[in-house]
């Protein structure tokens, strides 16, 4: 984020006082705060009891959440209407993992074709610094199901694949 923010300061694209700069500005600054919480996340980890598991957690996930819109609206904002962003399963999928288990847990609807509603609960003791386990129930089982969530993997791919994203934008930032 930093080698964007100074090529629109190099470029003299960035005249802050200019309010409709001011979404843009707002979109780095979300995504460079993200960056700082994720960066405590892999130098921190989760921590180690039950509280902070959960609220670090949910924190981690929140943070990848929010940089994830702030990316897409940068993007928006400094490519041409015709580069598309490619679908990115690790995004993707740490984006389902927040939806599901911590942003509606208690009526998650499914993004298949039945929509079917789900609740989902996280293992308490399962939370590590190498994911968790969650349960899905919906009312076609009998039995909640038991999911991994792979937080190392997941974030990983993720963070790969944002930071080709930047790198696009960067790149066409530059051939301005």
């Amino acid at each position: 984020m930093d080698a964007i923010r100074k090529e629109l300061e190099s470029r003299s694209l960035w005249p802050t006082e200019d309010i409709q700069f001011f979404p843009l500005l707002a979109c780095i600054d979300t995504a460079e705060d993200a960056a700082a919480a994720l960066l405590d996340y892999e130098e921190r980890g989760l921590g180690s009891s039950d509280g902070e598991k959960y609220l670090r957690l949910y924190g981690f996930l929140q943070a990848v959440f929010l940089q994830q819109d702030a990316i897409k609206k940068i993007r928006q904002s400094l490519m041409p209407p015709s580069a598309k962003m490619s679908p990115s399963s690790a995004q993707t999928e740490l984006r389902e993992l927040r939806n599901m288990t911590v942003g509606h847990p208690t009526a998650y609807k499914r993004r298949d074709q039945s929509g079917t509603q789900q609740q989902v609960l996280i293992s308490r003791i399962t939370i590590s610094n190498t994911g968790f386990q969650y349960q899905v129930w919906d009312e076609t089982m009998s039995n909640p199901s038991s999911v991994d969530g792979d937080l190392p993997t997941l974030y990983q791919g993720y963070k790969r694949e944002a930071q080709t994203v930047l790198g696009d934008i960067l790149e066409s930032l530059r051939r301005r």
